[in-house]
């Protein structure tokens, strides 16, 4: 139903009479209903309905405003639910228009009170009419009459409300749903889930999926969410069920899931460190903390860095299909980041003066052969026969040399080589 904004504002309708004390209370004169509030004293309106009857319907002088609008305007929250649950659905309390043409539910869109946008939605306030508030409308009046459409869709749930603007790309209706009570991070993973069932050619489910996940990770990275570990909990849970591409969906070039790293190596799970590393997380910076962590015994070390080197080379391993699978250009490429990224935190060690560290990876599995490769080159013999003792992968180092025809290099690596030997045979003996 929809309200006149031309009727005679002075009269008093019937249907807006109400209370809650019986047909013989008297009438409450509408200034002292009107003063209290004003006043935003939710006891003494609830007061004023227990007395007698209230017109719920009458319009103030100044503005055009029922009680319901100026208890919004006001941000009397408490009161405006009280009004509410006095007037039952009726649209000329619900609906009633003000004097711009503003209803209470866009009133309370445009100060974007969520919760009483809610509470008018559940009594049964209809959608804005854009054509009886003006023609030409403000940015403001436009997005609280989209916001009023979305939640009156979603029948005032905030959650139902978030996917609808999500979808529709309404950036700041959805961070506003989501600053006042919604859940972002349920959405995030069900996208990705929903996502990774799809058909992966489909390129109108890619491009919206991506504007989702790109909307809702925004969401996820305020201090509102961050601070709780949001998005890292979404990563946690995408990494568990195992559905690498969901996880892929999620995460995006240069994330820092260092944290989620961490923890895995700690807590001896290869399994989600793999799943973390197939998704194309980068664990360099994750090696360095553990490395670095004094809080640590050498054994706890060991174990940690060895998680995430043989995460990595599970997946490499998996890459390179076992000899006889063809990998995809995907988990090629996959593979290669997180090899590289290894050797990248390797050689940065030892270059920063971090050689224990360095050796503390090497010796956990870590690659090596570009630190191993740079030390030939600079001819430092002794230090490339440290980290062939450890483990360091002299043979791939030396036919890399040999294609690179860098053959002064590879005459000290044949060296470093020779050394290494004769002192593990010296130490047999």
């Amino acid at each position: 139903m929809r309200i006149d904004p031309n009727r005679p504002v002075s009269e008093t309708s019937a249907t807006g009479l109400h209370n809650v004390s019986g047909e013989s209370a008297g009438k409450i004169p509408n200034d002292d209903f009107f003063s209290a509030v004003t006043k935003g004293s939710n006891e003494e309106v609830a007061g004023m309905f227990a007395r007698g009857r209230v017109d719920l319907a009458a319009i103030n002088d100044a503005h055009g405003q029922t009680p319901l609008h100026m208890a919004i305007a006001m941000g009397h929250n408490e009161i405006a639910k009280t009004i509410l649950a006095h007037c039952g659905d009726n649209p000329q309390v619900l609906d009633a228009p003000d004097r711009q043409g503003y209803t209470p539910l866009m009133r309370a869109a445009a100060l974007k009170n969520v919760d009483l946008m809610q509470a008018l939605v559940k009594a049964g306030a209809s959608q804005p009419n854009s054509q009886k508030v003006k023609d030409n409308l403000s940015s403001t009046e436009k997005q609280a009459i989209k916001m009023s459409a979305v939640l009156i869709e979603a029948k005032g749930d905030l959650n139902a409300a978030l996917e609808i603007a999500v979808k529709e790309g309404m950036n700041g209706i959805a961070e506003l749903f989501a600053d006042n009570g919604a859940d972002p991070a349920s959405l995030l993973q069900r996208v990705a889930e929903q996502a990774s069932t799809g058909d992966k050619h489909d390129r109108v489910l890619a491009s919206r999926t991506t504007n989702a996940v790109l909307l809702l990770r925004n969401i996820l990275r305020q201090d509102k969410f961050s601070s709780e570990g949001a998005f890292e909990a979404v990563l946690d849970n995408l990494v568990r069920s195992g559905d690498v591409r969901a996880l892929s969906t999620v995460l995006m070039e240069n994330d820092d899931a260092t944290s989620l790293f961490k923890h895995y190596a700690q807590s001896n799970e290869l399994k989600e460190a793999t799943s973390l590393f197939k998704a194309g997380a980068i664990a360099d910076d994750a090696l360095w903390d553990l490395a670095e962590d004094a809080t640590l015994t050498a054994s706890e070390k060991k174990m940690s860095l060895g998680v995430l080197i043989t995460a990595e080379k599970n997946v490499k391993a998996e890459a390179d299909g076992a000899g006889h699978v063809t990998p995809s250009h995907s988990a090629a490429r996959i593979a290669g980041l997180a090899d590289t990224a290894m050797e990248r935190a390797v050689s940065e060690m030892y270059e920063q003066g971090k050689q224990d560290e360095a050796k503390l990876l090497v010796k956990a599995g870590a690659p090596a052969v570009a630190l191993l490769m740079h030390l030939c080159q600079k001819g430092d013999m002794r230090a490339a026969k440290s980290l062939i003792n450890l483990g360091a992968d002299f043979i791939t180092t030396m036919n890399l040399l040999m294609e690179q025809r860098r053959q002064s290099d590879a005459d000290v690596l044949a060296v470093a080589l020779s050394a290494a030997r004769d002192e593990k045979i010296a130490a047999r003996n």
